[in-house]
């Protein structure tokens, strides 16, 4: 079902990847070669160090799998800002075809060495919810961190601009923010069959709701407080896996709201 709706979303954008001018958009990628330059430095400092750490500290998995979305957090922001929509668009659904065409080559060649190392790695940083035969958490988190852009553009719902940023700060610092919050310091267990807890989720909605206050230079509205807080209400009870439903559930509560 997962797999069904994200290629049903991005069918819906795949005219316009292939009526790209290429030559064109060669250009205009290379434009942002400081963006570029940043996503590749970043990438390497964070894995080497996120790498450093797990081996020296013995660190819960539901945290490990966080900082994931905090690196999505780091490379879409900056991503979203500065470079035109439809080149991130393209540059991301490009991205998710691959990831989809490494999961079938991973789980078609599973018996190789590295095949092997590759599933290992995954499957100590996805969901549990995921299904380990073809696992699609790394697939939805960068999913979730464009679709605020794949539905503007599509109009699948009517989103004003400011919240273009909206879906990645609820996976890159209101999800992270109620599992590590609820992890280290949860007491109060009001979701179950669940562990997540009320601090947890109130956690979360403080960290977006000021998140997206800097993002946008100003405070956020009442309607917008409304929607952090029906997200992670939500977040609370939902057994599906959060990458994939919190940012549709984000942009469909905006779209009613505004």
């Amino acid at each position: 079902m997962y797999a069904i709706f994200l290629i049903m979303i991005l069918k819906v954008h795949i005219n316009q990847l292939f009526n790209f001018d290429y030559i064109t958009l060669i250009k205009r990628l290379f434009n942002h070669y400081a963006l570029i330059i940043y996503w590749t430095v970043l990438l390497i400092v964070l894995l080497y160090s996120f790498e450093f750490f797990e081996r020296k500290f013995n660190t819960a998995r539901i945290i490990k799998r966080k900082f994931f979305h905090v690196l999505a957090l780091v490379i879409y922001l900056p991503g979203i800002k500065f470079m035109e929509s439809d080149i991130l668009l393209f540059i991301s659904a490009a991205m998710i075809y691959l990831f989809i065409l490494v999961e079938k080559i991973r789980n078609k060649f599973s018996q190789f060495y590295y095949m092997k190392k590759l599933t290992e790695y995954l499957i100590n940083n996805i969901d549990g919810r995921d299904d380990q035969n073809f696992l699609l958490t790394h697939i939805f988190l960068l999913f979730g961190c464009f679709s605020s852009l794949l539905y503007k553009e599509t109009n699948i719902f009517s989103l004003d601009d400011k919240f273009k940023y909206n879906s990645l700060i609820v996976l890159g610092v209101g999800d992270s923010l109620a599992s590590v919050v609820g992890t280290k310091f949860g007491r109060t267990r009001i979701y179950p069959p669940t562990k997540k807890t009320l601090e947890g989720t109130i956690a979360a909605v403080l960290g977006c709701c000021i998140f997206s206050s800097l993002i946008n230079w100003q405070l956020i509205d009442v309607k917008e407080f409304i929607c952090f807080i029906i997200i992670f209400l939500y977040e609370g009870f939902t057994l599906e896996i959060d990458n994939l439903v919190l940012p549709i559930f984000t942009n469909k509560i905006l779209s009613i709201l505004y």
